[in-house]
């Protein structure tokens, strides 16, 4: 711990004269450019948005080509064929143009391979009829990694939240951690000042010796107590480097500031708790994250309903002959082909229609504990800001009051109506109040960031 504190002394006597204090904004800015998790998020949606390029892979065009020679035999003819395939997408339709020519001769059973010389142009097209119509697996493979980046790009956001969030807490306790350290070193120094006065004047016979063994009790009791502030500020500012980053994205010890920076006004009010649920309900980014996922299980429900239906596949084909030839290939030529296939057994389809069945509906109890998650986190966030609020409002009375106090017993001690042991106890509860009004702003503080948080507001974060 005091190899952390000498990092924080280290840090504030290398700051150039009249540094300012670090903001809150600063402490944003540098976790949402820098924090590694919010860069593994974005790492993972690049991920994601390859896997939907590699998905519509499985659509592009595809030149295709065929040779066949006889070098030996009876038979002398050579063959070629090159055509260009482009899968539609639309009803698992393909689409196919092509060239082939031939020359020499065949056996009766490759009759097909001949061409007349000037080669056959051709246009092919296929289409599913039932099964693979509305859905097949090219498609289910684009649309569940689209529906991915979908998700990826939510989870950016909300791990640019939850960071965000934590930064804003780290920063209120680090706020938190100076001013009752000041608190603390205040009372150290009045015990200071008090033990030099006492003592010069003892040199000359006007207080009791015993006096300065008195206050030399409170004063290694103010030091200790200054000691635990400076430990709770090293671990507070540790905390805090997580989020405030150097130029090269490394944690930065924060510097010790010449004035202390202000909590934020104790402003918000909330007057309709269920029109703010409602707005949550439409901010945060898990429900997109869950709607993603539920359309997923929606289109793994088709295609395991897809695999329960007859296929049922039409090519249609249309072929032209140039040049000379024989005369039965100087027509154009039309070809239709149906291919008829019924699955006598279907527990694949089954399988997957009643596994993406129960899917859903394990998304459709997470919505709902999510939505009374997020109702249960906003009723309690603003019970959180209003109690917060009269304990700022409190303590500050409590503040003013404390200050009389020890004013007066000041006085009364300076006209010798009074004695060490109240006017120490005055002082320390001064510092009391003070500390006290301390938590109370580093509280609404916090509750300030979850109620933003937890209805989603991101622009509150820099988002």
């Amino acid at each position: 711990m005091a190899r952390i504190w000498a990092m924080v002394a280290l840090a504030s006597l290398l700051a150039p004269a009249g540094a300012g204090a670090v903001t809150l904004d600063e402490v944003l800015a540098s976790s949402l450019a820098h924090f590694p998790k919010i860069k593994e998020a974005a790492a993972k949606h690049e991920s994601s948005l390859g896997s939907v390029l590699a998905a519509e892979g499985a659509f592009d065009a595809t030149l295709e080509n065929t040779s066949i020679s006889r070098p030996t035999g009876y038979y002398d003819g050579n063959y070629t064929t090159t055509k260009l395939v482009k899968p539609i997408g639309d009803y698992n339709a393909k689409i196919a143009g092509g060239y082939r020519v031939s020359n020499g001769s065949f056996p009766i059973y490759d009759a097909y391979n001949n061409t007349n010389n000037g080669g056959e142009f051709n246009l092919e097209l296929f289409i599913s009829l039932l099964r693979d119509n509305a859905i097949d697996s090219n498609r289910f493979a684009l649309w569940n990694s689209t529906l991915d980046a979908e998700k990826a790009q939510q989870e950016i956001l909300l791990t640019k939240l939850s960071v965000q969030h934590a930064a804003t807490v780290a920063y209120y306790e680090w706020l938190a951690a100076l001013e009752v350290r000041s608190v603390y070193s205040d009372l150290v120094t009045l015990a200071k000042k008090r033990q030099a006065a006492l003592t010069s004047r003892a040199k000359h016979g006007d207080v009791a010796r015993i006096l300065i063994t008195e206050n030399e009790q409170y004063l290694y009791r103010r030091q200790a107590s200054l000691a635990d502030a400076e430990r709770v500020l090293a671990n507070a500012s540790a905390r805090l480097a997580l989020y405030l980053r150097d130029a090269e994205g490394k944690p930065r010890m924060p510097e010790m500031p010449e004035e202390l920076p202000a909590f934020p006004p104790a402003d918000i009010t909330v007057h309709e708790v269920e029109k703010t649920i409602e707005h949550a309900y439409g901010n945060r980014p898990e429900f997109t994250v869950i709607a993603a996922a539920m359309k997923q299980q929606d289109n793994a429900l088709k295609i395991g309903e897809n695999q329960l239906l007859p296929r049922a596949d039409l090519a249609l084909k249309t072929a032209r002959d140039m040049g000379r030839g024989s005369p039965m290939r100087e027509d154009t030529e039309g070809v239709a082909m149906l291919t008829i296939s019924v699955p006598l057994q279907r527990r694949l389809g089954e399988g997957r229609v009643n596994k993406a069945r129960a899917e859903l509906k394990a998304l459709e109890y997470e919505q709902r504990l999510l939505k009374e998650r997020i109702a249960q986190q906003v009723r309690q966030v603003v019970n959180d800001l209003e109690a917060t609020q009269q304990f700022i409002a409190l303590s500050e009375k409590e503040v003013a009051v404390a200050h009389k106090m020890q004013d007066s017993e000041k006085h009364l001690f300076q006209e010798g109506a009074s004695d060490f042991f109240v006017l120490n106890m005055r002082e320390e509860q001064l510092a009391n109040a003070r500390i006290k009004n301390i938590a109370a702003k580093r509280d609404y503080s916090t509750a300030r960031a979850n109620y933003y948080a937890t209805t989603g507001q991101f622009s509150y974060f820099m988002i």
